[in-house]
């Protein structure tokens, strides 16, 4: 028997404002093929070499908070 859950994602982009617009857009697209919808209060959104006025401009467009490492 094999069984799959996809309780996970962990989609991945550059870190500008433009990729994860699209990133938004094929996360809405899958919403509204599924049914299912992201949990905004249990996503978040880690960063790596991104700038402080872009991460926040991220944060502020997607609804997630940022997450950290440690």
């Amino acid at each position: 028997m094999h069984m799959c859950f996809a309780d996970y994602l962990m989609p991945f982009c550059y870190g500008d404002e433009a990729s994860v617009s699209v990133l938004m857009q094929a996360i809405s697209m899958f919403s509204k093929c599924s049914g299912l919808i992201q949990n905004v209060s249990k996503s978040c959104i880690f960063f790596s070499s991104v700038n402080d006025h872009t991460e926040r401009a991220i944060l502020q467009h997607s609804g997630f908070s940022g997450g950290s490492f440690l």
